[in-house]
């Protein structure tokens, strides 16, 4: 189990994921008003987006203090490069 302490209870957690499905959107309906519903800046909203990713794997490490292979996480392997072409 977690030796360094208690885990951050499950509906805890579900919120927060929640939450941060939420946030790309957020951002860019913020922007869209802020510019007065002209272009949004792309680089702003992909940026959102990668930030609501990398979040809840920071969140595993930091809070849960498991490794990333706790939710599926794993470093490619040479099977999975193979598997590229022919999947394109």
């Amino acid at each position: 189990m977690n030796p360094a302490g208690p885990r951050v209870p499950p509906l805890v957690a579900l919120a927060v994921g929640v939450a941060l499905w939420f946030v790309p959107t957020t951002v860019q309906r913020v922007l869209w008003l802020a510019s007065g519903g002209d272009t949004v800046n792309f680089d702003v909203v992909l940026l959102s987006r990668w930030l609501a990713a990398a979040l809840p794997l920071g969140f595993v490490l930091a809070v849960e203090k498991r490794p990333l292979s706790s939710v599926g996480v794993r470093a490619p392997r040479p099977r999975d490069v193979l598997i590229l072409p022919g999947s394109g």
